[in-house]
């Protein structure tokens, strides 16, 4: 039976009434579920490891960037109405502008990372801690996995829980490094291992002293290669000052026999790195100390003055890395030795190294010296 008019009409009312409530419903909840997808992507903690960490943080910086370009473009239509006020004009060119520059930052990341994807950097962390930052509102809590590269830069990067909590565990057993590959300017990490083993760390290339054994009392320090005994000059030429003692003296000694005048200094470098040496004097004439011999290096990681890449040790052993078996594998037997001190001296000569360890017997002060003490006639 056919409808008459005014079902007709109820009918598509009906319709009309449906639709407009599925359109209301997707107005409202649509943003509101898709800001919830985006949220549970963007603190999705196990996917701070992989691509998936450039895509979050794409996504993230994509976002913030956006918006500071939508209210720009907002501002500038306002002001395209209002161009007769010229106090708003100027406010709202300055808003533009910050927000112009805001968004550039937010967005120049993901776009040169982009470069990177086939050629992450790799950076080998030491000193390693884990830490964790509470989430505001429903976020949840984000992980962090923090420490110093080979030239003492601090690192931090977003990690997983599962992550967080292995390398917490494995921290309680002793050492515990990092090779993290990552890309340099959104900070997203591609790969992360965790390492146990020292040796397992590339912290440099150099073949300049890796040969050499201690007998050679040579030691790399900032880059440049130091071989005892060394003229003064060579610290100072290469960014080393002596703070108080540059007017010193040594005076000479021509007797036979005679016992060399020296100074124990220390040299601050341009960084603020302190370096205690032994000066000496082999002539027969006073000198100026800045003319001097040095004879004796004294260098203390402790104080985190050097990075491992800025002091390499014969046999390629490093300041804060390398460990008391590590210089028994490499130096042999010493002549002394106790729980935290290694020495291994030449007693023809006279010269010595002394090796420091600190409580987790970690290399971590040096004392060489390699210079007579008077005239061999």
């Amino acid at each position: 039976m056919p409808l008459d008019k005014s079902e007709i009409k109820e009918k598509s009312d009906r319709k009309i009434k449906v639709k407009f409530l599925i359109f209301i419903g997707v107005i409202i909840f649509a943003p509101i579920i898709a800001m919830m997808i985006i949220n549970l992507f963007i603190n999705n903690d196990n996917l701070a490891i992989g691509i998936s960490s450039y895509i979050q943080n794409a996504l993230i910086y994509g976002l913030l960037g956006t918006f500071c370009i939508i209210v720009a473009l907002n501002i500038l239509f306002k002001l395209a109405k209002e161009r007769k006020n010229i106090k708003k004009t100027i406010l709202g060119i300055i808003a533009i502008s910050i927000l112009a520059l805001i968004s550039f930052f937010l967005i120049r990341p993901i776009i040169l990372d982009a470069f990177y994807l086939h050629d992450p950097s790799t950076v080998y962390l030491y000193r390693l801690s884990f830490d964790d930052e509470w989430g505001t509102g429903d976020s949840p809590t984000s992980y962090y996995l923090q420490g110093h590269d080979m030239d003492n830069d601090y690192h931090s990067f977003k990690i997983s829980k599962d992550l967080y909590d292995k390398g917490k565990e494995m921290l309680k057993d002793g050492d515990l490094y990092a090779k993290v590959t990552y890309l340099p300017y959104t900070q997203s990490v591609i790969d992360l291992q965790l390492l146990d083993d020292p040796n397992d760390l590339s912290i440099s290339d150099d073949p300049l002293i890796i040969d050499k054994d201690w007998h050679s009392y040579t030691l790399k320090i900032n880059d440049v290669i130091y071989e005892l005994p060394v003229s003064i000059h060579r610290f100072l030429e290469n960014g080393w000052h002596i703070e108080d003692s540059a007017s010193l003296i040594l005076k000479g000694n021509d007797g036979p026999y005679g016992s060399y005048d020296y100074k124990r200094i220390d040299l601050i470098s341009d960084s603020d790195q302190t370096l205690s040496i032994t000066v000496y004097n082999t002539s027969e004439d006073d000198i100026a100390l800045i003319d001097g011999i040095v004879g004796g290096i004294s260098m203390i990681y402790g104080n985190y003055d050097f990075a491992p890449k800025d002091s390499i040790l014969p046999s390629g052993l490093y300041l804060g890395i390398s460990t008391y078996e590590d210089v028994l594998d490499s130096y042999g037997v010493p002549n002394e030795s106790d729980e935290l001190s290694l020495t291994y001296r030449d007693d023809e000569s006279g010269s010595y190294w002394v090796l420091l360890f600190d409580e987790d017997e970690h290399l971590d002060e040096i004392i060489v010296h390699h210079h007579p003490y008077s005239r061999d006639h």
